[in-house]
């Protein structure tokens, strides 16, 4: 079984790997396109031989292989999403590039979600379908609060690596990963509630409801849209 389960992970890698590659420099559509002839008939065998119902195989396979063509966007070093939004906001290419493959990462998850939690494309009986979407909610906010270290604080390390290992755990299907995962969400949450909330410029709260800002902190400037927009 565990033999199995690790083929299949390096299987779903491979596939990403290459729907990233075969992405580069063209549209999401015309990736997953070429795709259909390439790693989709290999994914649905894999699925369909391990006992997976034919249907839910297809249909998660073509989500799996779309979202990553479309993730190819903004993945270096071509990332045509992000030479577009570079040109608008003024900032290097490759740094606004990694910038947005940071933001994304959780998006690079969730098609394994898709393989592993098929309910959430809405496939299977309802009570598996809200079950499992709710573990997927969950764990991609614990993932996103950990990778930008900001819950309703600033988080430590140890903070984060407690909210990434949360997410991997709701990430598996196995009951007992649900279980210690839940638990340490449950830790997260009660560790950021526990602790005062900052203000947007890391300035704790004074006793009167409001910010207190000490007298050497600069006064944050208004925003200057770039030139491109001050144009409209």
């Amino acid at each position: 079984g565990n033999a199995i389960a690790g083929t299949l992970f390096m299987g779903l890698v491979i596939t990403m790997v290459i729907s990233l590659i075969i992405g580069l420099g063209v549209p999401p559509t015309v990736s997953y396109l070429a795709q259909i002839a390439v790693t989709i008939p290999m994914l649905i065998a894999f699925l369909t031989a391990q006992g997976v119902d034919p249907y839910t195989a297809k249909v998660s396979t073509h989500f799996f292989v779309m979202y990553y063509s479309t993730l190819a966007v903004i993945t270096p070093p071509d990332a045509l999403a992000a030479v577009a939004a570079a040109g608008i906001a003024g900032s290097p290419v490759m740094k606004t590039a990694w910038h947005a493959s940071r933001v994304a990462f959780v998006a690079f998850v969730v098609p394994f979600m898709f393989i592993y939690r098929p309910s959430i494309l809405m496939l299977g009986p309802w009570n598996h379908i809200i079950y499992d979407t709710f573990l997927a909610t969950i764990g991609v906010i614990v993932v996103a609060a950990a990778l930008e270290g900001y819950g309703r604080r600033p988080l430590n390390l140890l903070d984060r690596m407690w909210g990434f290992a949360a997410g991997a755990c709701l990430i598996v299907p196995q009951r007992q990963f649900e279980m210690i995962g839940l638990l340490l969400d449950m830790g997260c949450c009660t560790t950021n509630n526990n602790i005062p909330r900052l203000s947007k410029a890391g300035w704790p709260r004074s006793g009167r409801g409001g910010w207190s800002r000490p007298r050497s902190a600069p006064i944050i400037r208004s925003y200057q849209p770039p030139r491109l927009l001050q144009l409209w």
